[in-house]
């Protein structure tokens, strides 16, 4: 059964960022209509050069093991499930209007930051771009090029700080567990879970057998000691079992580094 993490929601008392004139500052509450649960806390300067910050804390959805996960998406009949092996390229940030792509419309919004001022509709997406380096699950191919999507980042002095938020940095060797909208070919996809669905490839020297079946791959977000059970583990044989289900064999760039 899914259980909700519940991200600690700090009070606009506390302080929040430490900036160069703090008299200059002010604390904002505001409601979020994109999640229910969500509570935005914003910290603006009025000095031009000053960033201003909307921090997002918002449940997250926990799965008590991998075959949950997969399931309460495949189940819902609406979204294509990839797990895939990815370099990390670069990213990039833009708005995004997630309810859109549910109405088939453009989901890209022009922006005006000399304008904005409305915490409750600013949706940046970092969008990171990704090489496949091996496939597990899915229809795409070793080679192509997607666009992963996070909801956060920074346009000109403007920031919006998510606490599902997973870091990927160019150069990162990773599994992701994506979906994307079985409708839209050509969209962004998503990470399912991004506390629970990234994790790091190990090293790998090239031209080697260099890891094992019964190696367990580290997760890109630790939880805490007393949520330790929500962060299942994946192994490489995990990944075999992956490709022997969905491809009824062991891709041959895999096996050559499997000892």
């Amino acid at each position: 059964m899914k259980k909700l993490l519940f991200v600690v929601v700090f009070s606009a008392l506390l302080f929040l960022v430490a900036c160069a004139d703090s008299n200059n500052d002010r604390a904002v509450n505001v409601t979020n209509n994109n999640c229910e649960d969500d509570l935005l806390y914003v910290t603006h300067a009025d000095s031009e050069n000053e960033i201003l910050t909307i921090y997002s804390h918002s449940d997250e959805i926990i799965f008590e093991s991998m075959d949950e996960m997969l399931s309460f998406v495949e189940d819902l009949g609406m979204f294509r499930v990839e797990i895939v092996r990815v370099e990390v390229i670069d990213e990039r940030v833009e708005l995004y209007d997630e309810a859109s792509v549910f109405q088939h419309e453009d989901a890209t919004r022009q922006y005006d930051s000399s304008e904005w001022d409305d915490f409750d509709s600013y949706n940046p997406y970092t969008f990171h771009r990704v090489r496949v380096l091996e496939v597990f699950q899915g229809d795409v191919l070793e080679g192509d090029v997607l666009d992963v999507m996070q909801r956060g980042g920074q346009i000109d002095n403007v920031r919006l700080v998510c606490s599902s938020f997973i870091e990927l940095l160019p150069g990162d060797d990773l599994i992701l567990f994506l979906s994307s909208p079985i409708w839209m070919p050509n969209s962004p996809a998503g990470i399912i879970s991004s506390t629970q669905a990234t994790y790091r490839f190990p090293a790998v020297s090239e031209g080697t057998r260099s890891v094992s079946f019964d190696e367990v791959l580290e997760p890109v977000h630790q939880f805490p000691d007393n949520m330790a059970e929500y962060a299942f583990p994946l192994t490489i044989e995990d990944l075999v079992n992956f490709q022997l289900e969905n491809f009824g064999q062991v891709s041959d760039s895999f096996d050559a580094i499997l000892r």
